[in-house]
């Protein structure tokens, strides 16, 4: 069998553990699934030119974000699903996938550190990223979560400033990174696409807000009501038994997101368990009786 061919990432050559040939071949299909599914929305076929010796998964999910080649066709595609960019016009997309570059990340992998310059723009084409944060003593804090088609990093993008949380990848994931000396010329010929990103810091904005209000005059039951129901519109599926959380979240996990004790919480969850509004199947949180926890939430 030849040695697999030393890939490209971020402009440097590295070699290929030998470890790393299932990984390849693994990205090798996902790449494959990718194009598939772009031909059939554009119905007609698209080659292949994402190589797998261009991006690669490195055994034990140690960190590697690799800049790969991908079809203009598949990152139309990716932007025409993001949020954001929704219903722009067929040329504000072409010139948008002109600048646009393709990254993957393994479940684990950081996509950028708090304090990093705020060079990119993130659209999520696959997986899920959590958004995070920590103090000198330990303690840690998890501030969103964020799936296929939603857009992060613009508050450091919109002022060229530092990056104000970590971002890790939660699952395996493919983004588009649009880079903003790029993209602030795009924005000045390109009004709606000005707009939209306008409209997107907004919305961040008054996000914000409403969680610093949630933390000032809410008591934990009604906190953890209203992020369990966020969790379950955004990243849940039905099941015979009700509404279940896609995303596998400890007790650590859920208090992290609210900035509390990982007890307090698990207290909280086992009483509602035992009240028969939630309940936990192998890790993941189903809402048996959401419409209570719409109460709770509105409660307080």
């Amino acid at each position: 069998m030849s040695t697999p061919a030393a890939p490209t990432i971020n402009g440097t050559t590295s070699q290929i553990p030998p470890k790393a040939t299932s990984c390849k071949r693994s990205a090798s299909h996902a790449a494959r699934t990718l194009t598939q599914k772009a031909g059939r929305r554009y119905g007609r076929p698209i080659a292949l030119l994402y190589s797998p010796s261009l991006a690669w998964f490195p055994p034990g999910g140690v960190f590697m974000s690799a800049t790969v080649e991908t079809t203009l066709d598949l990152k139309k595609l990716a932007l025409s699903r993001a949020e954001l960019f929704a219903g722009l016009d067929a040329r504000a997309i072409d010139r948008l996938a002109a600048i646009a570059e393709w990254r993957t990340v393994p479940e684990g992998g950081t996509v950028v550190r708090k304090g990093d310059p705020g060079n990119h723009l993130f659209v999520i084409y696959r997986g899920k990223v959590k958004f995070g944060t920590g103090a000198a003593d330990g303690r840690e804090m998890t501030l969103n979560l964020l799936g296929p088609g939603a857009i992060f990093g613009e508050i450091a993008f919109a002022d060229g400033g530092e990056r104000t949380a970590d971002v890790v990848a939660v699952e395996n994931s493919e983004l588009l990174a649009i880079g903003r000396r790029e993209l602030v010329p795009l924005m000045q010929s390109e009004p709606e696409v000005m707009l939209r990103i306008m409209e997107m810091l907004a919305a961040r904005v008054r996000w914000v807000s409403e969680a610093f209000e949630d933390a000032a005059f809410l008591e934990l039951p009604a906190r953890l009501a209203k992020r369990l129901l966020f969790l379950a519109q955004h990243f849940g599926l039905d099941t015979p038994r009700g509404r279940a959380l896609a995303v596998k979240l400890s007790h650590k996990e859920l208090a992290n997101h609210m900035n509390v004790t990982r007890e307090s919480v698990n207290r909280l969850i086992q009483k509602w368990r035992r009240d028969g509004i939630i309940d936990q199947e192998r890790g993941f949180v189903v809402l048996i009786d959401a419409a209570r926890l719409v109460d709770i939430a509105r409660s307080e």
